[in-house]
């Protein structure tokens, strides 16, 4: 099997530089990685700003799965407001792609939101 990275890209922040990789619960074939998203003071150009955190990191961690296997992604959202994840690069159902109200609901704040989708191929879709 070979195995597929995915590095996190949340709505309205891009990052070209991965993050460190989580270690995975694995069950059978069930992949399962617990995310939680919050704020983060940071001071990137001399002034401090709040910016958007995975696992109090930014970038978010990198996500390593095996194609043929099922990956189950907990994102619990400590923000005040809601937020979403937008997977590039897989092919998964359509639910589970992220655009808030497109397709996918928004995670509310102080909730979680469960993606699961099975992983149909390795490399960028």
């Amino acid at each position: 099997m070979r195995k597929i990275n995915i590095t996190l890209c949340l709505l309205l922040i891009w990052s070209t530089v991965s993050g460190q990789n989580l270690i995975p619960e694995i069950k059978g074939d069930t992949i399962i990685y617990h995310l939680s998203i919050s704020t983060k003071s940071v001071n990137f150009s001399g002034k401090e700003r709040q910016a958007i955190a995975v696992n109090n990191q930014i970038p978010g961690p990198t996500l390593v799965f095996e194609q043929g296997k099922v990956a189950v992604i907990y994102v619990e959202n400590k923000m005040s407001k809601e937020t979403s994840v937008h997977w590039h690069g897989l092919l998964l159902p359509n639910i589970e792609d992220g655009v808030p109200y497109l397709n996918t609901p928004p995670i509310l704040a102080n909730t979680t939101y469960k993606y699961e989708f099975p992983l149909k191929h390795s490399g960028t879709y």
